[in-house]
């Protein structure tokens, strides 16, 4: 039996008309990975800084690409979709906004700041029947895929561990949000965990650390005890306050079986460590990590191929709303895990979806 995808909007035979909304650090990355690609055509950018939305296009050299302050003011323009790369609180109304106009949408992370929006989008995405899929670049980085590999070589997994660890400066809206490391970071490591055990996550305990000369208005520092529906335990540790031994910015990881181990350094290499080496001998593969790390458009590049294939050929791709709803409700559940210091259940979102209320606790 097949499943239809849950959206009915194509695209194919032709290039793949965007418009970029956000013209800041990672909307210049989104456009110029649009500009280089001949699958695209960049056809507007939106900001509400009409100055920087202009800067964008002459930028990228072509300054007659038509402006606006939101998709709602935008003129009359031929457009298949919108890449939303606006700060997470403008996510809402600019996502709801571009399905409303007929696009399907490609959005930074995180999805939304509330679990009860993103089910609501969710809902609206398939209503209109557009593509809505949230671009988590970590799922394409070569050592992402390397240790999936290695962690099938253990046979099953028993815990999967990451640290990560910069001294990041309080900037832009990132330094506003409430829990900025677990909204905007800690995102990345909780969508790759589920990429690479295939399940999701049914409970989470969590403690957060402020630190008041960081610049952040909400705690820099987390640490998160998630348990697996395959009973397996998810660890993360963070932190945007740690003035020596960074990591890199995938982490590192660990992964701990009843065949043997598997670990990766973020940096390019992963090794399998098999308990029996009379069953199996150490492998270790080599990662192009650093490259990906250092080159913004490289990051989003993958992710812009997956949005085009799945408007061309119907594919369900990573990142789909409703598969990465399952994300956002480890970081909504994190958070009130560490504001109630208890552990926090996670709902199965199915239901939600399903029976359109949207009410998630």
């Amino acid at each position: 039996m097949t499943t239809e995808p849950p959206f009915t909007h194509r695209v194919h035979g032709r290039p793949l008309r965007i418009v970029v909304a956000g013209a800041g650090a990672m909307g210049l990355a989104w456009a110029r990975a649009v500009h280089l690609d001949p699958r695209f055509d960049l056809v507007a950018v939106v900001d509400t800084d009409i100055r920087r939305a202009k800067g964008l296009t002459i930028r990228l050299r072509k300054p007659g690409t038509p402006v606006a302050a939101s998709l709602d003011l935008l003129p009359e323009v031929a457009a298949d979709a919108c890449v939303n790369a606006t700060p997470p609180d403008a996510h809402h109304q600019v996502i709801l906004s571009a399905l409303r106009g007929g696009l399907s949408v490609l959005t930074e992370k995180p999805f939304t700041g509330h679990l009860d929006q993103a089910v609501a989008l969710t809902r609206e995405a398939r209503s209109t029947g557009r593509l809505l899929m949230v671009g988590q670049s970590r799922r394409h980085q070569p050592g992402t895929g390397h240790l999936k590999s290695a962690i099938g070589r253990l046979g099953s997994l028993d815990t999967l561990s990451t640290e990560f660890g910069r001294d990041y400066p309080a900037t832009g809206f990132r330094a506003r949000l409430a829990q900025p490391l677990l909204t905007d970071m800690a995102v990345h490591a909780f969508d790759t965990a589920r990429f690479l055990t295939g399940a999701r996550a049914v409970s989470v305990r969590c403690d957060t650390v402020s630190h008041p000369d960081s610049g952040y208005a909400g705690p820099p520092q987390a640490n998160a005890l998630f348990t697996m529906s395959d009973g397996s335990r998810f660890h993360y540790s963070g932190s945007w306050h740690r003035p020596d031994r960074p990591t890199p910015w995938g982490g590192r990881w660990r992964a701990e079986g009843p065949g043997g181990s598997a670990e990766w350094d973020g940096a390019g290499q992963v090794r399998s460590e098999p308990v029996d080496r009379s069953l199996a001998d150490p492998v270790t593969f080599t990662a192009h990590d650093a490259a990906f790390d250092e080159n913004p458009v490289a990051q989003v590049s993958p992710v812009l191929g997956e949005f085009a294939e799945a408007l061309a050929t119907g594919t369900v791709p990573w990142g789909e709303a409703a598969d990465n709803l399952r994300t956002v409700a480890m970081v909504h559940s994190a958070i009130a895990a560490a504001q109630s210091g208890s552990e926090a259940q996670i709902d199965d979102l199915d239901a939600a979806l399903e029976d359109g209320s949207g009410a998630v606790r």
